[in-house]
């Protein structure tokens, strides 16, 4: 009896770039979430991989990702604006596949560090790591959409949508809130097959 495992291989790298809108899921110790927050329009850009063993693919990647989001208290701006090294793995599966073309669905976990960031109150910047008014390390998941088409027999493009939500409070403090980032990323991605 064949082991799943054995039957997957390495087909195919991309780098991949794009747009990521970005906020927090911000709620209250009373359990009320903030309607105030609002989105910001980030980058992102990444390598994966992709091991596939028939309509399933396992893919690995390490990820530059900018994640924040803005909002305004009494007529004065507040923005945070954090960059994040990222190692997503991830789930997909084909549900069409052609000569040329290939839709993929999936779900991907992914673990987090902030590089830096920053927290704009009016025009006074404050760094979130001098302050550590933030936790380094994320944890978080996200589903995608894939469209690739083959170009070539070596290359490919893609364009994929993803949806993420952390999973672990990011905010250092010792009250009962909760804060944790939300995204939707587009990401353009150009790939060699193996």
């Amino acid at each position: 009896m064949p082991i799943m495992a054995q039957d997957f291989a390495l087909n195919n790298v991309s780098v991949n770039g794009g747009k990521q809108f970005s906020n927090f899921l911000f709620t209250t110790s009373n359990d009320q979430k903030d309607q105030t927050l609002s989105y910001q329009m980030y980058n992102a850009f990444a390598i994966n991989a992709s091991f596939t063993s028939s309509k399933h693919t396992i893919r690995p990647e390490l990820q530059i990702r900018q994640a924040g989001a803005n909002k305004t208290i009494q007529s004065t701006p507040i923005s945070w604006k954090m960059n994040y090294f990222n190692f997503n793995i991830g789930y997909g599966y084909a549900l069409l596949q052609t000569d040329r073309f290939e839709v993929q669905t999936g779900a991907a976990f992914g673990l987090g560090y902030m590089l830096n960031g920053e927290q704009m109150i009016g025009n006074t910047r404050f760094s979130i790591i001098e302050e550590q008014s933030m936790n380094r390390f994320e944890i978080g998941a996200h589903g995608f959409a894939n469209l690739k088409t083959f170009i070539s027999e070596k290359l490919s493009l893609s364009l994929e949508y993803r949806f993420g939500v952390g999973l672990n409070h990011i905010e250092n403090d010792i009250s009962d809130q909760k804060t944790r980032n939300i995204f939707h990323s587009a990401l353009l991605g150009i790939g060699i097959n193996i």
